[in-house]
């Protein structure tokens, strides 16, 4: 499965040939991944945007111990990444999409995996989804058609511990949205394999991050 950078830079590759305008290389690169998205979504063929996802995020694989921490009893997992890694190597087998209505209860009687941004199977299966938030327009009206998991995890923003692991935090507007709307009390720990310099710590501290472990590797962690 790409990074968000390995995505951003593919992104990029595809909208420079698109143009052909290699000069524009170097500003796309300082753009966010929102904003790239943007371009490629309106730029690119759909056929090959869906080309690239179904080679690149479906039937995913995690190493033992990666199926380990998800063997943890946690209540549900909440993930910004469209793969299948999740519900294909654990018992969190239930997928919530984003933009739907659904039922409370569902919490307590499945394992879930809420898919914040998005769904491969059904990204690659429905002419109409509407999960995929990666542009800046599918960031907007995610405010409004996102609300319910939203709200959801503005609660358990407010009362639960949270622990992100690997999230870039570029430009995650729903996720400032919910800080923006609290006020910050609890823990939310951030696990990472790159130390973040003074200017990344406080863009960290945005997002309500209370506490950075920095590992060696993902395994590690």
């Amino acid at each position: 499965v790409p990074s968000g950078e390995d995505y951003k830079n593919y992104m990029i590759d595809c909208i420079v040939n698109e143009g052909g305008d290699c000069s524009k290389r170097a500003k796309y690169k300082d753009e966010q991944f929102p904003q790239i998205a943007t371009i490629y979504h309106k730029r690119i063929p759909r056929e090959k945007q869906l080309k690239y996802l179904q080679e690149h995020f479906l039937a995913v694989k995690l190493s033992e111990n990666k199926r380990k921490f998800l063997d943890i009893d946690w209540p549900y997992i909440y993930t910004l990444n469209i793969d299948d890694a999740i519900e294909k190597n654990s018992r969190y087998t239930t997928v919530v999409y984003s933009n739907r209505e659904l039922w409370d209860d569902i919490f307590e009687t499945e394992k879930c995996v809420i898919k914040l941004h998005g769904h491969i199977q059904d990204i690659l299966v429905y002419k109409d989804s509407k999960c995929e938030i990666f542009d800046l327009p599918q960031y907007v009206q995610s405010l409004n058609n996102n609300k319910i998991l939203l709200d959801k995890l503005k609660h358990d923003y407010e009362f639960l511990n949270l622990i992100y692991i690997g999230c870039s935090f570029s430009n995650e507007i729903d996720l400032l949205s919910i800080v923006s709307k609290t006020s910050i009390t609890g823990n939310r720990y951030y696990c990472t394999i790159v130390q973040p310099d003074e200017d990344e710590l406080l863009m960290l501290s945005e997002y309500g991050i209370t506490h950075c472990i920095i590992f060696d590797s993902y395994e590690a962690i």
